[in-house]
């Protein structure tokens, strides 16, 4: 399935990225020393390359004594793969590349570069400057 068709995608950095931070998220209570471990076993499954090493790589990072001290974390484990199964992701880093070119032209072409505005003049200057770029 092509990634710009599905309504909504997950982006392997951004989920990887928001998997680290959940991680140092002191309420979460994960050890510094364990964050590496867990982190590297998550991302075993979300790289494996065929759903075989899939099924095997989460089976084996939601058994592991390290994962059961952190239930909440086999939880956000088991969401991610279905997440990824049901078709929600991955598209690489391409949502990535996509959502930075398009910031990057709204500031360039539409703001130009502007830095200061009242918020109506703000929506004014948008609203215009968009309509003459589309």
């Amino acid at each position: 399935m092509d990634c710009m068709s599905q309504m909504q995608t997950l982006c392997l950095f951004h989920v990887l990225q928001a998997n680290w931070q959940w991680l140092w998220d002191s309420s979460n209570n994960s050890l510094k020393a364990h964050q590496p471990a867990l982190m590297t076993e998550f991302q075993r499954v979300m790289l494996a390359t065929d759903v075989t090493e899939a099924e095997q790589q989460f089976i084996y990072s939601t058994t592991t004594s390290l994962a059961n001290k952190y239930p909440h974390w086999k939880n956000r484990v088991k969401l991610y793969c279905h997440a990824k199964n049901n078709g929600v992701w991955q598209c690489s880093h391409h949502t990535n590349n996509y959502s930075e070119v398009t910031m990057q032209l709204f500031k360039d072409i539409v703001l130009a570069h502007a830095k200061a505005y009242k918020a109506i003049a703000l929506v004014d200057f948008v609203c215009t400057a968009m309509e003459q770029y589309y």
